[in-house]
């Protein structure tokens, strides 16, 4: 699936990654964790990242998101793919300055 990449301290980057269980949970560095974002997109993030101290990503609707996290889109309870006009989206967002959506 082609899902937009955020890493502490560094900008979003565009990667593929399968759609297993085993791999979204590699790329956060932990079991996962949905965060609603916009539209039909998700954040993925791991559910423990702020006990074990992960380093700070961004704020968010309040809260603060730490550690790698992905954006993914989901469709009928599903995770998909972002397409080319959803990933400008989420950068655009980013651009603008995150906030609660």
């Amino acid at each position: 699936m082609k899902v937009l990449r955020k890493k502490p301290g560094f900008n979003l980057e565009v990667i593929e990654v399968e759609n297993e269980l085993r791999d979204l949970q590699e790329a956060v560095g932990g079991n996962i964790q949905t965060v609603p974002f916009v539209n039909d997109i998700i954040i993925l993030c791991d559910e423990e990242g702020k006990i074990k101290s992960k380093m700070p990503n961004f704020p968010y609707n309040g809260d603060l998101i730490v550690g790698d996290v992905l954006f993914i889109g989901t469709a009928l309870g599903e995770f998909r793919s972002l397409n080319s006009t959803e990933i400008e989206l989420v950068k655009t967002i980013f651009k603008m300055g995150v906030n609660a959506r």
